[in-house]
């Protein structure tokens, strides 16, 4: 996997870019466990709207599944998950959005996730990480991307 990212480098702008590439919504961009809490009915609040984009759904959801679970439990549920988020999608009304997209969408956000758990790492081997959040977002995010063999969506 280490192979493929190095691999990948010069070609990153795009990979970042085809990760842009389709039906794009407004994302928090930093979408995980830890900025997540629940109001008392069960409703989800997302906070630390520092880093919020315009692209994909996918991206919320890539990183949320990726960098938030561990990776057996993302092994397990992944396509569970997503096809929760394809079929709400559809519910409210989204109609012209294929599984097959959505699909593809979300291998390429997992790649798109890679940076965001790079530069963390980088930042956090300078400031210290005591919680080794840095480490478990990248060792979870190249896994996951190993997994779905998101390198192979860019041929």
């Amino acid at each position: 996997m280490l192979a493929a990212v190095v691999e990948t480098v010069p070609r990153w702008g795009d990979v970042l870019a085809r990760c842009d590439d389709g039906p794009r919504t407004l994302v928090h961009n930093d979408c995980r466990a830890d900025n997540l809490f629940f109001d008392p009915a069960g409703t989800p609040i997302l906070i630390d709207w520092q880093i919020p984009a315009h692209t994909r759904g996918t991206q919320d959801v890539a990183y949320l599944i990726s960098g938030s679970l561990r990776p057996e439990t993302v092994s397990g549920h992944w396509r569970a998950l997503l096809e929760r988020y394809h079929q709400r999608l559809g519910d409210r009304g989204v109609r012209d959005y294929s599984w097959a997209q959505c699909e593809l969408h979300y291998r390429q956000s997992v790649l798109y996730n890679i940076t965001p758990s790079v530069a963390m790492l980088g930042a956090m081997a300078i400031a210290g990480d005591e919680r080794g959040l840095a480490d478990a977002l990248v060792v979870r995010t190249l896994s996951h991307a190993h997994e779905l063999d998101s390198f192979g969506t860019l041929s």
